[in-house]
């Protein structure tokens, strides 16, 4: 296993911890703004 394939093998895992963070913090958000605006009702 070459220095290359092992970079790209952990930018890959990066890339995809990445992805699935960015998604919790969405989805956090989408529920803050849910709460907030069913609270102004």
């Amino acid at each position: 296993m070459g220095i290359n394939e092992l970079f790209d093998g952990i930018a890959k895992v990066v890339e995809r911890f990445a992805e699935e963070l960015a998604e919790q913090k969405l989805l956090e958000k989408e529920q803050k703004n849910r709460t907030r605006s069913e609270s102004e009702i």
